[in-house]
């Protein structure tokens, strides 16, 4: 099973009722949209790729250890660590306390560990519980290993989908929530990130699907491929899956 796999089944209620996750006595809280700066500022740290950094001793050390490196390295260049820094400001935010007392030391193993508000945490709790953040607040996240040539292709397909506009600012994106539900602006600023992006999408498809299926039943267009209902998982409502950049331009005759 995988790590994802796992955190959707032990933290399934949890992430469906945005409820506090308790992870082996840390409290981690959804984290609301009015913080999502912050959040998406501080948890970059949390979503580097190193398996794509060209250092064979870099690809094979833990998360942690790597994390441990780095603060080291920049401690020692500019006297304080920018990476530890958002790191104790990811957990703070998460955990919704003001202050943290976070220390970090290799055992008499050799292995990295974390102490987090005397919590202590190894190698592998810590890539648990740093794809545990990610996956309680970023819907659209996944740890699996992407070629940077084919996600960098796959946004390429998705901004060629969009009209090849760029989305609106996140100023904008409330304002639509506000419009499309009802909401008034506090609430949506207390929705979680999660929460707030599932349910734009769902708007999204819900739009599209009742426009194709218009135009369908009103006899103004033909579609080639059945319309698939909105509320069906990972799914393209018309059933076009695009795997390449060109592909998407064929299809579109671009």
């Amino acid at each position: 099973m995988s790590i994802k796999e796992e955190i959707f089944k032990n933290y399934y209620d949890e992430l469906t009722f945005d409820d506090p996750i308790d992870y082996k006595g840390l409290l981690l809280y959804p984290v609301s949209i009015r913080k999502i700066n912050k959040f998406l500022q501080s948890s970059s740290v949390l979503r580097i790729q190193k398996e794509y950094i060209p250092d064979k001793e870099i690809i094979k050390m833990s998360y942690l250890k790597f994390l441990m490196i780095n603060i080291d390295k920049e401690k020692e260049e500019y006297g304080e660590s920018l990476t530890f820094d958002l790191l104790a400001l990811c957990f703070m935010i998460c955990m919704r306390i003001e202050e943290i007392s976070i220390r970090l030391f290799i055992d008499e193993d050799g292995k990295a560990k974390l102490l987090l508000d005397d919590v202590e945490i190894n190698e592998t709790d810590f890539d648990y519980l740093r794809k545990l953040i990610l996956y309680q607040n970023l819907p659209n996240y996944d740890d699996e290993l992407m070629n940077p040539d084919l996600k960098n292709d796959l946004e390429q397909a998705d901004k060629i989908k969009n009209g090849g506009e760029e989305t609106e600012d996140f100023e904008h994106l409330i304002a639509n929530l506000v419009i499309g539900t009802g909401m008034n602006i506090d609430d949506v600023k207390n929705l979680p990130i999660r929460k707030f992006y599932i349910i734009g999408q769902v708007m999204d498809r819900k739009l599209h699907y009742s426009i194709y299926k218009q135009a369908s039943v009103g006899g103004f267009v033909e579609f080639k491929q059945p319309i698939t209902h909105y509320l069906k998982k990972n799914i393209d409502l018309l059933e076009n899956k695009v795997t390449t950049v060109e592909t998407l331009k064929n299809n579109l005759n671009i």
